[in-house]
């Protein structure tokens, strides 16, 4: 099987957001910290201080793991900062691994290299670690049929989906 594609912003934002909700400790703790800061901003407000619920309000919206408005930010800037990323891609699917070229890289790794994978609505998200993970978009297979296909092979390889 062989795809071409490019990485749009909306790719890699739904591909970090979906690392970081993989990730549940620090996705809830995150979480937990936005609600708490909102909650201690409200008793604030409430004893007459409005610029602590300001900025406890400001904060809590700003590390909300599901705004991402800091994420976001830092994407953007990484996004902007390597064009490697943005550049046309091509993979090639085999029985013994994934190789995946651009302009500027080549590379060819075994299935062996790679843990698990990770499916969202529009990506797939093939991890070489924890942290390391390359992104496909589901737009660049021809049919359902190859997104099956390939989601079978996923399986296979890697077994269930993270």
């Amino acid at each position: 099987m062989n795809l071409e594609y490019r990485i749009t912003f909306n790719d890699f934002l739904e591909a970090h957001q979906a690392h970081l909700k993989s990730q549940r400790f620090l996705y809830l703790f995150l979480w937990f910290i936005s609600i708490s800061g909102v909650v201690v901003g409200v008793a604030g407000l409430l004893i007459g201080n409005i610029w602590d619920f300001c900025f406890l309000v400001i904060v809590s919206i700003c590390i909300n793991p599901s705004l991402n408005v800091l994420q976001r930010y830092g994407l953007a800037r990484t996004w902007k900062s390597h064009p490697s990323i943005r550049e046309p891609m091509a993979l090639e699917v085999t029985e013994e691994g994934l190789t995946v070229s651009s302009p500027s890289f080549q590379s060819n790794l075994k299935w062996q290299i790679y843990t698990h994978f990770i499916e969202t609505k529009n990506l797939f998200m093939v991890y070489q670690s924890k942290q390391i993970f390359n992104v496909f978009p589901k737009r660049a297979f021809s049919s359902d049929e190859q997104i099956h296909e390939f989601r079978e092979l996923l399986r296979t390889k890697l077994g269930n989906s993270g």
